[in-house]
């Protein structure tokens, strides 16, 4: 799909090296957005909140 878009291959592989290097941060990204859903949806349930 990049190379329809001119993309070279230089550029693609800059990508894949800054993807992977940041790949810890995301994770940890993820993890404190799940805690942080987790802790909300304790409270909904904890206060009997519903859609009903």
């Amino acid at each position: 799909m990049y190379k329809e878009f001119g993309i070279s291959d230089e550029l693609i592989n800059l990508e894949k090296e800054c993807e992977k290097e940041l790949e810890p941060i995301f994770k940890e990204i993820d993890k404190n957005c799940l805690k942080a859903t987790s802790k909300v949806l304790k409270a909904f349930q904890d206060n009997k909140v519903s859609r009903n």
